[in-house]
C-alpha cells in the first residue's frame, strides 16, 4: 500500500521511551502511513527494538545515520526518504493519540493546505502537566492568522509536496533550536493555518535536555540570529522583537553562565549584540525590568564592546551564578524522594479530570504493548 502519510522519528538511546512511541502510531485507525525510524548513533538496545518493529510490519522502514548527525541530521535523513504525500515528526519519547493521523490528514487534503495544526497534552513521566487544548471533542478546523512562531513543530502535519518546493529543512548546526527554526520557515510562507480541535500528541518534557550547557551557548543565540534572518526575508519584521522577546530573555543569562564556563562568553556576548542590533529601543524596557540598577551600566558597557566589565557587573551583582535556574537541575528525584513523586504524581492525576485520567490510562496501555510485543526478541 503506498503511504499517504511518512511520519519521521528520530532516536539516539531512545530505548526507555520507543516502545510505547512505535505502538501509538500502530494504534491509529488511518492505515495508510510509514513511520521512518531514524537512528542516529545510538548505543543502546534503541535498533535492536526498532529491527524488531521492522521485521513485523512493513509500514515501518529503520534507517541510521553514519557517524550521528543530531536531532535535525536525523529529521532530514528521515525527509529524503519520505514517499507519502504529507510528513508528521513523532519524538521518540513521545505518543500520538488515537485517531491523531486522520484527524490532521483530512483537512490537509481536503482544504489543499500546506500544514494543518493540532493541540498537545505536555507531560512529565507519569504526570500530566497541562492540557493546550480548547476542550473540544471534535475534529472541527479553524481557519486562524498565522501565530508567531515559537515552538510546536511536532503537533503539525504538512504537505510533503510543500516542504520540498520550498526546500524546508533542519538546520544541521544547530544543537538546540532547530525545530524552531524549521517552524519559522514555515509559517513565515503561511497567510492562515487551519487548527483541529483535538488532542493529537502527548509530548514529553525533558527538563534535563533543556539544561543550557557550553556547547549550547552560541547556538542559542545562532537561533535568534536565523529566525530574524528569515522573517526578514519573507516580509514579517514585525514577528522579530515578539519572537525574541518570547523565549530569548527567559534565559539568556543562564546560557552566559553555561559559555561563561569554557571561555566563550565574550562570543557569546558578541553575539547578543549582533542580534538585537537596531532593536535597542524596543528592548530597553525588557533589559531594564531583567536588571533594575544595573541596567544604565550595562547597557553603556554592552555598547562600547567592553564585555570584561560587563561580566564582572553581573557576577558581582550575582545575576550569572551556578544557582542560576535550570543549572544542574534533575527531575527524576531518587529515593524516599522519587517514591513521594511517584504517588503525588498518581494522586495528582486521579484528582483531575476524566480526560486527564484517562489520557494516563492509555500512555499505561502503550507501555504495556511494547513490552509484550517485546519480550524475548530484545
Amino acid at each position: 500500500m503506498q503511504p499517504e502519510v511518512s511520519i519521521i522519528m528520530p532516536c539516539y538511546n531512545a530505548a526507555p521511551h520507543l516502545g510505547p512511541a512505535i505502538e501509538s502510531v500502530l494504534q491509529q485507525h488511518f492505515p495508510a502511513w510509514e513511520l521512518l525510524i531514524v537512528d542516529d548513533g545510538s548505543t543502546d538496545a534503541t535498533p535492536a527494538m526498532a529491527r524488531a518493529y521492522a521485521a513485523e510490519d512493513p509500514r515501518i522502514r529503520f534507517l541510521s545515520n553514519e557517524g550521528g548527525k543530531g536531532a535535525a541530521g536525523a529529521r532530514n535523513t528521515g525527509l529524503d526518504q519520505v514517499r507519502g504525500k504529507a510528513v508528521a515528526f513523532l519524538d521518540s519519547d513521545d505518543a500520538l493519540f488515537p485517531g491523531a493521523l486522520a484527524a490532521l490528514y483530512r483537512p490537509l487534503v481536503t482544504g489543499n493546505h500546506p500544514v494543518v495544526e493540532g493541540y498537545a497534552v505536555l507531560f512529565c513521566e507519569q504526570r500530566l502537566l497541562a492540557f493546550l487544548s480548547s476542550r473540544r471533542k471534535h475534529d472541527a478546523v479553524e481557519e486562524r492568522p498565522v501565530p508567531i512562531p515559537t515552538a510546536g513543530f511536532w503537533r503539525h502535519m504538512y504537505a510533503a509536496e510543500f516542504l520540498k518546493r520550498h526546500d524546508i529543512r533542519f538546520p544541521e548546526n544547530l544543537p538546540i533550536g532547530e525545530d524552531s527554526v524549521f517552524l519559522c520557515r514555515v509559517y513565515g510562507l503561511l497567510k492562515t493555518l487551519p487548527v483541529v480541535g483535538l488532542n493529537v500528541l502527548l509530548y514529553r518534557i525533558n527538563h534535563k535536555r533543556n539544561i543550557p550547557t557550553p556547547t549550547k551557548a552560541l547556538a542559542f543565540v545562532k537561533r535568534f540570529l536565523l529566525a530574524r534572518e528569515i522573517f526578514a526575508g519573507h516580509g514579517k519584521e514585525e514577528w522579530i522583537v515578539p519572537h525574541i522577546g518570547e523565549a530569548f530573555f527567559r534565559e539568556w543569562l543562564q546560557h552566559l553562565h553555561a559559555a561563561k564556563a569554557t571561555g566563550q562568553d565574550h562570543a557569546y556576548l558578541e553575539l547578543c549584540a549582533d542580534l538585537l542590533r537596531g532593536l535597542e529601543n524596543e528592548f530597553e524596557p525588557v533589559l531594564r525590568k531583567q536588571l533594575g540598577p544595573l541596567h544604565e551600566a550595562f547597557y553603556s558597557l554592552w555598547a562600547t564592546g567592553d564585555y570584561e566589565t560587563v561580566l564582572a557587573l553581573l557576577e558581582k551583582h550575582g545575576l550569572i551564578t551556578p544557582a542560576s535556574p535550570y543549572m544542574g537541575i534533575s527531575m527524576r528525584p531518587e529515593g524516599l524522594r522519587w517514591h513521594w513523586y511517584r504517588w503525588s504524581s498518581r494522586a495528582a492525576n486521579m484528582a483531575c479530570s476524566a480526560d486527564t485520567r484517562k489520557t494516563v490510562r492509555y500512555f499505561a496501555e502503550l507501555r504495556r504493548r511494547s513490552e509484550r510485543r517485546l519480550r524475548g526478541r530484545v
